[in-house]
């Protein structure tokens, strides 16, 4: 509760992690947040892709934009956390060292591989059922994410192919 008594004394700091992906509700209460902020209170908002955000809750934050992680500094904090680094997983990942670490605990590579499989079906109910066997071991929020971010860089490599499907995967996770 942002209201109480910091047991410390100084600023309060809150982090909230993904706002673009909240849901109608909690965005406007965030909103309702900003607009009277609890005194003493440092707010730390994280967004990963800044069009899902609401404007009105953009226009009431200081935006700051951080590089992705160079390979490097990817590789030290993934040996940290107890791993090695895949390039397949990292290419995936593109610099983030916790969607890394995400993908790497609901199957790495293996994830990975039966994703670009899945882009391989031309056949719609056998799309359905590897699809279905993709999802059932896997959260779906991440499955998409990684399927934006295999179609955006095979669109990048071959535009007039793919990116209509990283857009359509895209206007797909905003809902």
């Amino acid at each position: 509760n942002l209201k109480l008594k910091a047991a410390y004394p100084g600023p309060k700091f809150v982090i909230i992690d993904a706002i673009d992906d909240l849901n109608h509700y909690a965005a406007n209460a965030l909103l309702k947040i900003l607009e009277e902020p609890p005194l003493n209170t440092i707010l730390l908002l994280i967004c990963h892709s800044l069009g899902q955000l609401l404007p009105t809750i953009r226009s009431r934050c200081l935006s700051l934009h951080f590089k992705r992680l160079s390979d490097t500094n990817l590789e030290k904090i993934v040996n940290i956390a107890g791993s090695a680094v895949d390039p397949l997983i990292s290419a995936v990942a593109h610099g983030s060292a916790g969607y890394y670490l995400e993908i790497q605990h609901a199957g790495g590579v293996k994830l990975i591989t039966a994703i670009e499989q899945l882009l391989k079906i031309t056949d719609l109910s056998e799309l359905k059922t590897a699809a279905q066997a993709v999802l059932k071991n896997s959260d779906d929020t991440l499955i998409l994410k990684a399927l934006h971010q295999i179609l955006y860089q095979k669109a990048l490599a071959q535009p007039n192919v793919y990116a209509e499907s990283a857009q359509a995967v895209e206007r797909f996770m905003r809902f």
